[in-house]
């Protein structure tokens, strides 16, 4: 995780500096874009659903079986990138943010009618970097990498109907550090509308998540 963590802030350093220094250098193909999907200046919006990441496995792990039950919804994005930088030689580089919102709810009801019920909801944001190969995009198709780096707000809930399932949980409410990397494509299927598909890895965020994708 420290190799991670080192590998992340590095990579925001790189551009941040970018971002820095586009103020005084300019590229030829930052003025017009043509030809590419992203470019300074640009922006791309997006909205999609993703396969969440769930909750403590313990929970899971010491509990199972007959009149247990475990519900979760998609994780639901909200997001956007800017074109800041063409200053890095054949690359693009952009800041955004995404926004997700997720919820879990594991419940458990023995044969007289009584158990246990916890509920999770997460709301997760994130700063995100992304780098843009010229080689790697076209007019109507992009692939990237990011890496990105927020915070997560987890609510926490445990009620019960019977006092032997009174146990001693921990509070899992509070807010936690969220950072990962990601590989990503976008395809454009008119002049401003697309679709996106992004995974990765990290910790307490999303793995992988697809929707819509909007040039504004």
């Amino acid at each position: 995780m420290v190799k991670n963590s080192v590998l992340i802030a590095v990579f925001f350093l790189t551009c941040l500096s970018a971002s820095g220094q586009s103020g005084t250098r300019k590229s030829s193909s930052s003025v017009s874009g043509n030809g590419q999907a992203i470019a300074k200046g640009k922006t791309v919006a997006y909205l999609g659903v993703g396969a969440g990441y769930g909750y403590s496995s313990r929970y899971r792990s010491r509990f199972n079986g007959a009149g247990y039950v475990y519900r979760t919804s998609p994780t639901f994005h909200l997001g956007f990138e800017h074109g800041v930088s063409e200053s890095v030689p054949e690359s693009v580089i952009g800041l955004g943010g995404d926004l997700s919102i997720w919820g879990g709810r594991y419940t458990y009801v023995n044969k007289n009618g009584f158990g246990w019920e916890q509920r999770w909801r997460d709301v997760t944001a994130l700063v995100k970097c992304y780098y843009h190969h010229k080689k790697l995009m076209g007019e109507k198709w992009d692939l990237y990498a990011a890496v990105m780096a927020g915070v997560k707000y987890r609510s926490y809930k445990y009620t019960t109907t019977d006092p032997y399932y009174d146990y001693l949980y921990d509070d899992e409410s509070g807010l936690y550090g969220a950072a990962g990397l990601a590989l990503g494509a976008r395809i454009y299927l008119t002049k401003s509308l697309g679709l996106y598909l992004e995974g990765g890895g990290g910790y307490n965020h999303d793995y992988l998540h697809a929707g819509l994708v909007f040039k504004l």
